[in-house]
Order: structure tokens, then C-alpha cells, then sequence
């Protein structure tokens, strides 16, 4: 097949498989189904007749290209959308971290046609990653980590989980722990945005118990040098926004 008679040729006759390996040899996306895929050959055989990228095959290709990235895992717990006006992609929403973002970005604007991105994403490791301060009011965000830890109630919560983990000799920690921290983190507020503990005892039991014993067996100096750490760790990974 020519390419001169490429416009006046019925893609529907050809195979799946056919129509991907033409829209490979384009660079187009190979996503969707047949028929997605026939509409996408005959948009590029228009563009190509008249000179120019249409907005629609523009618009196509950038579904293509966040489709692959999300299917490659370049886009775990991002949560973005896109529009296309003319040649400009604009971008909405949030990435996890910078990288992540530039990587779309630099995808997206080795799209054919493209000429402008636009964006108002945010990412938020710049929350997690900025100083966090206590009510400065000449600061534009307001940080309240620290004094999540304040208050009568806290306190009171933190000595009866004292006294309640000494009574069983530890064996009440994973369940002590967790009321704590889910409790903490209502507490917390990070430039407006609240945070959630979304750990549960049943998963912390088996890091603990194992601790515990490994601890015991080295007079307390695992827990000291790698099982407090573990811990720290633990509760780290499960702390997420609400």
C-alpha cells in the first residue's frame, strides 16, 4: 500500500494486528479497540493531506501516552487529567514527586503537534519535604505537626497505651500503637490538608512480635540499633493524606 493511496483506503479491512503495526510505523498510539484504532490512521492520513496535527489526533495521543505510563507504573498514586486546546496540553492534578512530573511532562510534549504545556498539578512530596513550623503567622501555610502531639486527651491516650503495653509485657503494642497514631494523625494539618494512619494491628503484629523476640534474645540492643528504626518505618508507610 502507497502512501499516496493511503487516504482513499478502508482501514476496516484490515487485521488488528495490521492497523497497530501501521500506527507503530507512524509513532501513533496503539491503544483501543478496532475501531479506535481505524479512526486514528484516518485522522493522520487527513493531518498528513492537509499539513497540519488536528487537536483530535492530539487529543488522542495524550490519552495514548498517559495510558502507557499508567500502565508502565509511572503513574502509581497520581492522580492527573489532561485536555487539549489547539496545540497546548493543559494538566490538572497531583503527583507523588517532582520526577514524576517532569517525566510527564517531557512525554507529553514529544508528542507530534504539541507546542505548549500548561499545568496547575501539584506534587506532594513538597508538602512532606518542606520545614514544617509552628503557627508562624507571617508564613503564608500554616504547619501543625509538632503540636499534633499537644493537648490533655493526647497525653492522657499516651500514658494509659504506657501502662496498658507494660501490663502485657508488650504484647499490646501493635494494638496501642495504632489507636495512638490514628489518633495523632486526625491531629495533624499540613498546609490545609489532614492526614490519615491507615495502619492496622493484624499487619504491625508480625513486625512487632518479631522484634520482641529478636530484641529479648539481644538484651535490648536489636531494638535499639534496627528495631526501632523498623518501627519508625512502619508507621511511616502508612501515613497517607485523608
Amino acid at each position: 500500500m502507497s502512501d499516496d493511496s493511503s487516504s482513499n483506503f478502508d482501514y476496516n479491512d484490515l487485521t488488528v494486528s495490521k492497523l497497530k503495526e501501521l500506527l507503530d510505523e507512524r509513532g501513533l498510539g496503539k491503544n483501543g479497540v478496532k475501531a479506535d484504532l481505524v479512526a486514528r490512521l484516518n485522522v493522520s492520513d487527513s493531518e498528513k493531506n492537509n499539513g497540519e496535527v488536528s487537536a483530535a489526533n492530539i487529543s488522542n495521543e495524550v490519552t495514548s501516552v498517559l495510558s502507557g505510563l499508567q500502565a508502565s507504573g509511572a503513574l502509581i498514586k497520581a492522580n492527573i487529567k489532561a485536555s487539549v486546546s489547539g496545540s497546548t496540553v493543559s494538566v490538572d492534578g497531583t503527583f507523588v514527586t517532582k520526577e514524576q512530573q517532569q517525566h510527564v511532562f517531557k512525554s507529553l510534549q514529544e508528542i507530534r503537534g504539541v507546542s505548549k504545556i500548561n499545568h496547575t498539578t501539584k506534587v506532594e512530596a513538597d508538602y512532606l519535604s518542606a520545614k514544617p513550623y509552628i503557627n508562624d503567622v507571617n508564613q503564608k501555610n500554616q504547619w501543625c505537626v509538632i503540636r499534633a502531639e499537644s493537648g490533655f486527651a493526647l497525653w492522657i491516650l499516651g500514658w494509659i497505651f504506657w501502662i496498658v503495653n507494660r501490663m502485657t509485657l508488650g504484647l499490646a503494642y501493635p494494638f496501642t500503637t495504632v489507636a495512638y497514631y490514628q489518633q495523632w494523625a486526625s491531629n495533624v494539618k499540613i498546609d490545609g490538608r489532614r492526614l490519615k494512619f491507615t495502619g492496622t494491628a493484624g499487619n504491625l503484629f508480625g513486625v512487632w512480635i518479631s522484634t520482641f523476640i529478636l530484641s529479648v534474645l539481644t538484651l535490648g540492643l536489636y531494638w535499639i540499633f534496627i528495631g526501632k528504626g523498623n518501627m519508625a518505618r512502619w508507621i511511616d508507610n502508612h501515613l497517607t493524606w485523608a
